[in-house]
């Protein structure tokens, strides 16, 4: 039980910084934003260049990942919310239940 007790201890910084991480993931989201409308106005000036047109394709797919996983980690805390929450309290269960 020690032992146990002893790694969840180790385990513990870096798990606080999990929870930072999604600060990290909104700036990573808002950079992408802010390049892809810098490629998109360059695509503008010079529409048929095969060059600008794979550096915005590049740019819109590294958003849309970033957006996944923004998502996931959102959907991790719900489901961290929901078993804090949901086992204890039979309101916010029926509550839950009820807006699906």
């Amino acid at each position: 039980m020690y032992c146990l007790w002893i790694k969840l201890k180790r385990l513990q910084p870096s798990l606080r910084l999990l929870g930072k991480n999604n600060n990290a993931i909104t700036d990573k989201i808002q950079e992408a934003r802010e390049n892809l409308v810098k490629a998109q106005y360059n695509l503008q000036a010079n529409k048929f260049n095969p060059a600008i047109l794979l550096e915005v394709k590049g740019h819109i797919d590294a958003l849309m990942h970033l957006h996944m996983v923004e998502e996931q980690i959102l959907q991790q805390k719900y489901i961290i919310n929901w078993l804090q929450l949901g086992d204890a309290n039979n309101s916010f269960f029926y509550a839950t239940v009820k807006d699906k």
